[in-house]
């Protein structure tokens, strides 16, 4: 009912399904699409873990199997059905025009879209729309339900006020014929850039116009404009980074109005980054914009990482109200590597027990480790497993876990957890398993 269609060779190529293939042709529509609905369609047309082929399909369903060779996981795929070529894609397309057409046609709400254009984020915006029972007789609202949390929403008939709570209607409400009134839909703009769609659905109990659908768009735009490389962005990514890493980063900062700003202070950086801003005049005179309205945000990571660390979201506060920020991102590499990443002893014999080695190395040659101890994290179950380090030079480690011949019979399951003495270097985990037999 929504345009989508389970998958079928015949379909997909643009052909016309015979009756007994599709459903949709001996199913009674329903207003809404109900998971109930839709699970009947999947197991009728053969995908309730059995084969989709012609063949397959034309068996009774108790009777299916899935062929030899092929995997018992079954996928279920969809098509939209205007995408399609043949009858059946012209078919979807004449009909989806037919029902925006009738959408934007219908007496009860009017219009049916409301374009905000640019909106600074954080403003709330009220969107009227003109409502009126066109028919000859007492309607009532049945429903009324937003896309957005953020919406609020307040109906009058007449001058009474009806204030519709978040979760949908408690009770419906009476439209007499003929009665005029009119829906507010009460948005505020998320902080975030770009276009921001919301929609609002009001069921009636009309016949003719059982559901209408209210849309509602707007352009969400901050005060300052922060652009990399001539572009506006949202974040930087400073890609892979070693602990000893250093690495550097511009930005610049617009006002929207081209009014001068200046930015105070900043927070959220990590420790590992070094921020100054300054006025950019030469960028000022390139663009004719006044003094103090464009800045240029300078920053240096590293060295002194910490392995894994990702950066993070760092806000600008300005003279004004309004603030901006970034995101700025790396990866630091780890700084030894593990081998195996996974301890396996498959099977153990009952009453022989099993030794493993874990290897450690740093990845970059001039770094240097020291292992100063061994443990183990969410052992399962408790017992006497051992683990030591046998062996390290600086640059490489060895740890041997040992799990001894009186471990009980069943799965042993942990992780042994391997500490250095620089806290710049996380411990290093290694998970294990063994089936003792």
């Amino acid at each position: 009912r929504r345009g989508l269609y389970l998958s079928n060779p015949r379909l997909a190529s643009g052909q016309e399904l015979t009756a007994a293939e599709n459903p949709f042709r001996t199913m009674k529509p329903e207003p809404v699409c109900s998971l109930a609905a839709f699970a009947t369609v999947i197991a009728i047309s053969g995908l309730s873990g059995v084969s989709c082929s012609e063949k397959a399909m034309a068996e009774p369903l108790h009777r299916r199997t899935i062929p030899a060779g092929q995997s018992k996981i079954r996928t279920i795929r969809a098509v939209e059905l205007k995408s399609l070529p043949g009858k059946v894609g012209q078919w979807a397309r004449e009909r989806e025009l037919l029902h925006e057409q009738d959408r934007r046609k219908q007496g009860w709400l009017q219009p049916v879209d409301k374009d905000f254009g640019e909106q600074p984020v954080n403003t709330k915006l009220v969107g009227k729309f003109e409502l009126r029972n066109p028919t000859d007789r007492d309607q009532r609202i049945t429903n009324i339900m937003s896309s957005c949390a953020c919406q609020g929403i307040v109906v009058w008939i007449g001058d009474k006020e009806h204030v519709i709570p978040k979760g949908g209607l408690p009770k419906p409400i009476l439209v007499p014929k003929g009665a005029t009134g009119r829906l507010e839909a009460r948005i505020l703009v998320p902080d975030r850039q770009g276009r921001i769609y919301t929609e609002v659905r009001v069921d009636t109990s009309d016949p003719d116009v059982s559901s209408i659908r209210l849309s509602l768009s707007t352009i969400g735009v901050r005060e300052f404009i922060v652009e990399h490389d001539g572009q506006a962005r949202t974040s930087l990514d400073l890609g892979l980074l070693s602990i000893r890493s250093t690495r550097e980063f511009e930005f610049t900062v617009k006002s929207r109005d081209k009014k001068p700003f200046v930015v105070e202070r900043w927070n959220g950086a990590p420790d590992a980054f070094k921020i100054e801003a300054k006025k950019a005049s030469h960028l000022e005179a390139a663009e004719g914009r006044p003094d103090g309205s464009v800045w240029k945000v300078r920053g240096k990571v590293g060295p002194g990482l910490t392995e894994r660390s990702v950066g993070g979201l760092i806000h600008f506060d300005t003279d004004r109200k309004d603030t901006f920020e970034i995101n700025v991102y790396m990866l630091v590499k780890p700084s030894i590597s593990a081998s195996p990443s996974f301890l396996s002893y498959g099977i153990v014999p009952k009453g022989k027990g099993g030794t493993r080695d874990i290897h450690l190395a740093a990845v970059d040659p001039a770094d240097r480790f020291e292992v100063t101890g061994v443990d183990f994290l969410d052992l399962r179950p408790k017992t006497t497993v051992t683990a030591e380090c046998v062996s390290q030079d600086g640059r490489s480690a060895s740890i041997r876990v040992t799990i001894p011949a009186d471990v009980p019979k069943g799965r042993l399951s942990g992780k042994v957890r391997v500490r250095f003495a620089s806290d710049k270097l996380p411990p290093k985990v290694v998970a294990f398993l063994a089936i003792v037999r």
